[in-house]
């Protein structure tokens, strides 16, 4: 059975995409040592197949272009993950973000990058994987505080103000949405082109 699949973790990203196979490809990511692929690949709405090591619990997934499998791998099933992935993705088109998160919370734009504490790396990272949409307060902060709920229930708006400022040279926009969240956006010239 042919699967429509690629591994980032052995294929080069400059290749050029296998012609013999019809639908988008999916990418096959190591978790958790490839969280900032998973991160990138999330945030340009590609489909993905988290590959779990077999001590770690897998993560939450919430996007329908992300699945995961345990290891060791069994093919059959592996098969299957990527066909229902590939059903998925179809008609969705990848998103161009001008930014990239890397797993040490530096966040690179073109040549400027800017370094940011883990807790505002965690509450950017969850609005990255959805750019232009709303993330709603709750996934923000659960995100922020994995352990537990912060003490002043206005923690988050305190994150997403320094974060604001820290971003803002690299073109990224963090807009409110009164009462839902906030929505991640970019200044007018780094907007991503729609076709890209």
């Amino acid at each position: 059975m042919s699967t429509n699949h690629r591994d980032p973790r052995s294929v080069p990203t400059s290749d050029p995409p296998d012609d013999h196979l019809d639908g988008p490809h999916v990418a096959l990511v190591a978790w958790p040592r490839d969280e900032a692929l998973r991160r990138r690949l999330a945030a340009a709405r590609a489909p993905r197949l988290l590959l779990i090591d077999a001590g770690s619990a897998p993560p939450t997934i919430t996007d329908e272009l992300e699945d995961w499998v345990r290891e060791p791998l069994d093919p059959d099933e592996l098969a299957v993950r990527i066909a229902t992935l590939v059903e998925r993705a179809r008609g969705t088109t990848p998103r161009a973000v001008p930014v990239m998160l890397d797993a040490d919370g530096v966040l690179h734009a073109k040549e400027v990058w800017v370094a940011l504490a883990p807790l505002e790396a965690r509450v950017l990272a969850i609005m990255l994987e959805r750019p232009g949409a709303v993330c709603h307060r709750a996934d923000l902060v659960r995100a922020a505080w994995p352990d537990g709920f912060p003490a002043d229930a206005r923690a988050l708006d305190g994150v997403v103000m320094r974060l604001r400022r820290r971003v803002a040279p690299l073109g990224v926009r963090i807009h409110t949405v009164a009462r839902q969240g906030f929505l991640l956006g970019w200044a007018e010239g780094d907007q991503p082109d729609a076709g890209a």
